[in-house]
């Protein structure tokens, strides 16, 4: 059956499996690092310097009605609730090539099955071939010695 390895391939790999015969990893199947989205520190410096420089002389924010500290406080919240958000997307997305990687292992699996038996069957006829050129029993023959 030449046609065997070639088609085992394409079946995997049409399943969503990795080509076996391709050497290198598809692109769904690589980790992928969580990097959340980076903040424009400088800009959200350059704001709160505008706000600081619009108080008055010698003002302190809570008492002029400018609750600063509130202000920054809720950009830290909706920085983190972003951040909890991209982490979310990162771990579905994640789960999706886990769950992909595991289909195909199952199928490499399934494969390597097939050819250990073929690889079986082909000792046996092997031994036999031999037992019958030699003469000798083929309970001896093909047998490997054990270091």
């Amino acid at each position: 059956m030449a046609w065997w390895r070639p088609r085992r391939d394409r079946r995997v790999a049409a399943l969503g499996g990795l080509p076996v015969r391709t050497g290198r990893r598809a692109a769904e199947h690589e980790i992928v690092p969580f990097t959340p989205a980076p903040l424009d520190e400088a800009a959200a410096r350059r704001e709160i310097e505008h706000i600081v420089a619009g108080l008055a002389p010698h003002a302190v924010d809570e008492a002029t009605g400018h609750i600063l500290d509130g202000l920054i406080d809720r950009w830290a919240d909706r920085w983190a609730g972003d951040v909890d958000l991209q982490f979310a997307a990162y771990q579905a997305g994640a789960a999706y090539r886990a769950d992909g990687a595991a289909a195909s292992l199952a199928q490499h699996h399934v494969l390597r099955g097939h050819d250990q038996r073929r690889l079986a069957q082909s000792e046996f006829v092997l031994a036999a071939a031999l037992a019958d050129a030699t003469g000798r029993a083929p309970s001896t023959v093909g047998r490997r010695e054990s270091a």
